[in-house]
């Protein structure tokens, strides 16, 4: 191959300092406010499948404290979320 000569099916690597078609540079900033709907959307996605799911879930801290109980784990162990994290904090 050529030397300079890219292998068939690749492409040179994107620089952070490309222009854009609108003329400006490229920015990782810019992409910022997507990032950040993603990761909301991520978080509800979490939320929605912690509470709704037929599985008991609990989730704990460093500490082995619990932080968090959904609803099948109250209907499995007969034990409300406030019962179980307000004992752990005691």
């Amino acid at each position: 191959m050529p030397e300079g000569e890219m292998p068939p099916g690749r492409s040179e690597p994107e620089s952070e300092q490309l222009p854009t078609e609108s003329g400006s540079l490229k920015d990782p900033a810019a992409k910022l406010p997507k990032t950040e709907r993603a990761i909301q959307q991520a978080k509800e996605y979490a939320e929605f499948l912690f509470r709704f799911t037929p599985s008991a879930i609990f989730t704990t801290d460093l500490n082995r404290v619990v932080t968090s109980w959904n609803r099948k784990a109250e209907e499995l162990t007969g034990y409300s979320a406030a019962e179980i994290i307000r004992s752990e904090e005691h």
